[in-house]
C-alpha cells in the first residue's frame, strides 16, 4: 500500500486546497494580475499589470498561470497551480535521483520527506515563480548529477539538461545559469 500512500500524501501536501485562500501579499495579487491578463488578452509576449508593460520577473510563471486560467477559470487555484506542479517535478527529481545514486530505499524515504517538509508545502501553495524556478532547477540538477555520472552522456541528457535549464533561466533570471552550471562546472 505504499503506492497510493506516497498518492496520497503528494495530493494533501502540494494539491488539497489551492484555491481555498484568497491571494496574500503584494506579490501574489500581481503576479495573479498578470497571468490574467496575458490569458484574456491573448498577449503571450508582454507581461502587463494593470494595462501597462511589467517586465519586473522573467515570463515563464505567467505564461504557466495563464494557460491554467484557461483551462480552469481565473482564480486562485489556476494561480497557484504552476508552483503545485513545480514541486511536484522537483519531488520528481529528487526521487530519480536518489533511486540512481543510492537505492529503493533512500527513493522512498525522499517521498515521504520532501513533500512533507515545510518549505515545500508553503511555496507549493503560493502564486509566484519561486517554487518554478526551484523545480526546474532541481530537475536540471538531477539531470546534471546523471551526467556526471557517465563517462560520456548522451544527447538526451544534455538536451534535458539544457531544456531544464532554459526553462529555470525563463522562471527566474540568469541565477539559474549561476547556481546549476557554476555547481555542474565545478
Amino acid at each position: 500500500w505504499g503506492v497510493p500512500l506516497i498518492l496520497f500524501l503528494l495530493y494533501v501536501c502540494l494539491f488539497s486546497g489551492l484555491g481555498a485562500l484568497g491571494l496574500v501579499g503584494p506579490d501574489e495579487p500581481r503576479y495573479a494580475a498578470i497571468a490574467r491578463a496575458m490569458a484574456e488578452t491573448h498577449d503571450w509576449i508582454t507581461p502587463r499589470l494593470w494595462g501597462t508593460p511589467w517586465f519586473e520577473k522573467p515570463v515563464l510563471y505567467y505564461w504557466v498561470a495563464g494557460i491554467a486560467m484557461r483551462l480552469f477559470g481565473v482564480g486562485e487555484f489556476a494561480a497557484r497551480l504552476p508552483s503545485a506542479l513545480a514541486a511536484l517535478l522537483a519531488v520528481a527529481a529528487i526521487k530519480w535521483t536518489a533511486l540512481r545514486s543510492y537505492g529503493v530505499g533512500t527513493a522512498w524515504y525522499s517521498l515521504l520527506m520532501l513533500p512533507t517538509s515545510v518549505a515545500m508545502i508553503g511555496f507549493s501553495r503560493a502564486a509566484s515563480p519561486d517554487m518554478l524556478f526551484a523545480g526546474l532547477l532541481t530537475a536540471a540538477m538531477a539531470v546534471a548529477c546523471e551526467m556526471l555520472q557517465k563517462p560520456r552522456p548522451g544527447p538526451i541528457l544534455r538536451v534535458a539538461f539544457g531544456f531544464f535549464l532554459g526553462a529555470a533561466v525563463l522562471a527566474k533570471g540568469p541565477a539559474a545559469v549561476i547556481l546549476a552550471g557554476g555547481a555542474t562546472l565545478l
